[in-house]
């Protein structure tokens, strides 16, 4: 406070204390009185809301760390999940292939035999004789027309 307006306000205090029965006999000074006497419930009120958002604040504060903590946990559970899930993709798709190649061989293998004699004999049988097999050579013996 400042220095020179010290003395003042003593004297002012002073003054309302000793003369506060003259005082509150006044009109104006009640309704003033009570006026002051609302607007302190009404501050009241005020702080006591402003208290209880701030507990709601920091309740919420809380919950939106532990949000923040469970969402970390989360992604990297998602990730070690995906990799996991890629490496069994991967596993999956190298048993397809094997058995795809299995299959194919032991098709051949019981097509043209152990070794493909038959399938080599076959192909070149048919590149030594010009590639007539004995089959349709495109002329009609059929005794039509």
């Amino acid at each position: 406070m400042d220095k020179n307006f010290k003395p003042t306000l003593r004297s002012a205090t002073h003054y309302h204390n000793i003369n506060a029965g003259t005082l509150a006999q006044n009109e104006h000074v009640q309704t003033l009185t009570s006026q002051v006497d609302s607007l302190k419930t009404v501050m009241g009120r005020h702080m006591n809301l402003l208290l209880e958002r701030g507990e709601t604040i920091d309740v919420l504060m809380n919950k939106s760390d532990a949000m923040l903590a469970d969402a970390s946990v989360f992604k990297k559970k998602a990730k070690r999940m995906r990799s996991r899930m890629q490496r069994k993709n991967i596993c999956m798709m190298g048993i397809v292939a094997a058995v795809v190649v299995m299959f194919l061989y032991l098709m051949v293998h019981g097509i043209c035999g152990t070794g493909l004699e038959h399938c080599r004999s076959n192909s070149s049988s048919s590149s030594s004789n010009g590639g007539n097999d004995g089959g349709y050579n495109g002329n009609d013996d059929g005794g039509g027309n």
